[in-house]
């Protein structure tokens, strides 16, 4: 164990503080970006389902933008996918469209996939991330 005394004790305490706040900062940072991304990958996804559900509604223009935009939006209900889920579902009972939860969860799980590479490949730039956070706002 290494004890220093008088101004060298000083040094390595502000020191050894600094390095702790850079660590701390990276370690946020780390955390926002990927609670950014978590939350990105969820709008994406959301928004495929959107669309994918309009698609069989029937739904065109801007009809279909609204009713992906309304998917997107319902998961901000409550914490999880459930309220998705429940939204789509019921849609797809009132416009006569027999899934099953079994079907609109495999469908969301599919995309989830496509929505992760969609968001972290290079095709989609930090624009269309602003644009996709946007599109429900």
């Amino acid at each position: 164990m290494l004890i220093m005394k008088g101004k060298n004790s000083y040094r390595l305490g502000v020191h050894m503080m600094l390095a702790s706040y850079e660590i701390a900062q990276k370690t946020t940072n780390s955390y926002d970006d990927d609670h950014e991304c978590r939350f990105l990958i969820n709008v994406r996804r959301n928004k495929l389902l959107g669309y994918w559900a309009a698609d069989l509604f029937g739904l065109q223009g801007m009809e279909r933008e609204n009713y992906a935009r309304s998917v997107v939006i319902a998961d901000f209900e409550e914490p999880g996918d459930d309220d998705v889920l429940r939204k789509v579902l019921k849609d797809c009972q009132e416009n006569n469209c027999s899934l099953s939860r079994q079907a609109i969860r495999s469908q969301m799980d599919k995309l989830m996939i496509l929505a992760k590479h969609d968001i972290l490949s290079d095709q989609y730039s930090s624009d269309f991330n602003q644009e996709l956070l946007m599109s429900f706002s």
